[in-house]
């Protein structure tokens, strides 16, 4: 952790504390809380400090009270083609055995979600993200962990990223 020997951080955890993460962004706990539950009313500046605090700090919300979505977010390029839909209705069926539905989202040509996808998910706090042959930044990856969204990736675009899960589909 990034925060000073002195401050007082949650004594069963060693974790910030929201009060914590607020002194440090000079802001109050309810503008940490807006940030952490994707809400509006933060100004896109202070949202981004409050963000990289909560990244820098390694912060996490504490499991009980999270209270996820029975939802999975899945990120698909070419969300209209053939191998798309394959790979949409087998993730379907595996989530509705398991009682969990899913939030589909195509990508722009760059294999991108659109810029507000991130606050959608965000506030719908879904179990996991799932990306089709799609890549997410940095900044939306800091912003998942942060929330303990976990994110895998299928045939990811590029390279695969080291920090994500991946699985490779075998070339046709």
């Amino acid at each position: 952790m990034l925060v000073s020997s002195d401050s007082a951080t949650d004594e069963t955890s060693g974790r910030l504390t929201l009060a914590e993460v607020a002194a440090l962004a000079d802001v109050s706990v309810s503008t940490v809380s807006k940030v952490l539950n994707g809400r509006r009313g933060v100004s896109s500046q202070t949202r981004a400090r409050i963000e990289s605090l909560l990244t820098d700090n390694e912060y996490s919300r504490r499991a009980a009270g999270s209270n996820p979505a029975p939802l999975i977010e899945v990120l698909c390029y070419e969300i209209d083609s053939a191998w798309a839909a394959e790979a949409i209705a087998a993730i379907d069926r595996l989530a509705r055995e398991s009682g969990v539905g899913l939030v589909i989202s195509g990508t722009n040509e760059r294999r991108e979600p659109d810029t507000g996808w991130i606050k959608g998910v965000l506030n719908r706090r879904p179990v996991g993200v799932i990306t089709i042959v799609s890549t997410i930044d940095e900044q939306q990856k800091k912003q998942l962990r942060s929330r303990n969204i976990p994110i895998v990736m299928i045939d990811p675009a590029g390279q695969p990223q080291l920090d994500v899960p991946s699985i490779g589909l075998p070339a046709s």
